[in-house]
């Protein structure tokens, strides 16, 4: 898709490169979807549909996972300063 929900130009391309159903409530299905400027595959893309609206959602709470667990393997100590306020 090279084009917004509003047919204005994209700033990037995306690309589904694997789609499978999944039904439960709202959910359709999940997707793969590359975005081929920055090289960047997103997999496990959530799909959903109620009536005629249709919206896709990363799966927040997996992906915030993985990015503290690597960022906790790159920085051991990344969090030993405490949060600021």
């Amino acid at each position: 898709m090279s084009t917004s929900d509003h047919g204005a130009a994209a700033k990037f391309t995306a690309k589904c490169r694997l789609c499978w159903p999944w039904a439960k409530n709202t959910l359709v299905g999940f997707a793969s979807i590359e975005i081929a400027e920055i090289g960047l595959t997103i997999h496990d893309v959530a799909i959903h549909e109620k009536g005629s609206v249709r919206w896709a959602r990363i799966v927040r709470d997996a992906f915030s996972a993985v990015v503290i667990k690597v960022v906790l393997q790159h920085t051991p100590n990344a969090f030993a300063g405490g949060a600021s306020s």
